[in-house]
């Protein structure tokens, strides 16, 4: 199943989204009257609004492997988009953790890095699947018969 990234990817990500989006949300629900002070109202919008876009970008990710599996993605492009897009979610994901659960008015730069750097290196991958699909469509298609 490590041999092809793009399905292993598919699977960790369902499993995944309990440790990122589930656990998270069960932790703010058990202490909601903490989230729920004044002081706290900063963190727990944040928290709330980080919830739904983390889970909108395991649900991107996830359709982002089943579009490259079905355009056929291959060879290392396979391994390298689907490793890097793999890595570099889990790294952005696993690392707003930081950002969003934190004291009021304390702020983590290490984690917001680390979140950054996870979000260039998928948007690195996504972009290097779609570069090598397209000269590949483009450039080694044979041509179409014009008379028809």
């Amino acid at each position: 199943m490590l041999r092809d990234p793009i399905r292993f990817g598919i699977f960790f990500e369902l499993i995944f989204v309990n440790v990122v989006v589930t656990a998270p949300g069960v932790t703010v629900a058990f202490n909601l009257e903490t989230y729920r002070l004044p002081a706290y109202l900063e963190v727990e919008r944040t928290i709330l609004v980080g919830h739904w876009h983390i889970l909108a970008t395991l649900s991107a990710v996830i359709v982002l492997f089943l579009i490259a599996d079905r355009l056929g993605a291959r060879g290392w492009v396979r391994q390298v988009a689907g490793w890097g897009l793999l890595l570099g979610s889990s790294l952005a994901l696993v690392f707003v953790q930081f950002t969003m659960f934190r004291q009021p008015g304390q702020e983590r730069p290490w984690a917001m890095l680390l979140f950054e750097t996870g979000i260039a290196v998928s948007l690195l991958s996504v972009a290097l699947f779609v570069a090598v699909h397209l000269v590949r469509q483009v450039c080694l298609k044979p041509p179409q018969d014009q008379d028809g």
